[in-house]
């Protein structure tokens, strides 16, 4: 029987694994590189907020359309817009301008060329009709959701038709306070009778 101390050890030599520098230069050297990359992100990547909110002119926009009917309410002096188009919504024609106040409020507008009875309807949507107000000759229909849970950007909406043979029908509808919807709804009734 063979003695198992007396076995020679077999040398072959063991595989080298690669390994990290683990001195503090290197900690160093990595952190400098992470910092270098970070810094890289920050000042190439265009963050949104870093990023004016788009205006757009919705006076000159309604004039370049050619059509005369379509209002540019004329609004106090910090009242900006950040959209204004023309746009077919089923079969109608709907000019829509979103109005955003000094102090940040939103209150869209959107004027139905021909506004049907369904069009109407659908901007006032499952809340049904609630109360009415007289603005500067026009009657409102309005619908208040802002005591519900999200109720988005219709928190507040406001919907008039036209007296004949006028048919043009006028939704003002978002998050703005009472008194930034009727700085609009006034200048929409002042808008209304100069198309007129």
């Amino acid at each position: 029987m063979t003695d198992p101390a007396a076995t020679p050890v077999a040398t072959a030599p063991r595989p080298r694994t690669a390994r990290y520098p683990s001195t503090a230069l290197a900690l160093i050297g990595s952190v400098i590189g992470c910092l270098g990359i970070v810094a890289f992100i920050i000042l190439v990547v265009v963050r949104p907020d870093a990023m004016s909110p788009r205006t757009v002119d919705w006076v000159a926009a309604a004039q370049e359309s050619g059509d005369p009917a379509l209002l540019a309410p004329e609004l106090p002096e910090g009242w900006s817009a950040n959209y204004a188009e023309l746009v077919t919504d089923g079969d109608t024609r709907v000019w829509r301008v979103g109005f955003v106040s000094p102090a940040g409020g939103f209150v869209g507008m959107s004027e139905a060329l021909a506004g049907s009875d369904a069009w109407v309807a659908a901007q006032v949507g499952d809340a049904g009709t609630g109360g009415s107000v007289g603005i500067d000759g026009l009657r409102w229909t309005t619908v208040d959701r802002r005591g519900e849970r999200d109720p988005g950007n219709r928190a507040y909406t406001m919907v008039t038709r036209l007296d004949p043979p006028d048919t043009r029908a006028i939704a003002l509808y978002g998050t703005g306070s009472d008194e930034e919807f009727r700085v609009v709804a006034n200048a929409v009734a002042a808008a209304v009778r100069a198309s007129r």
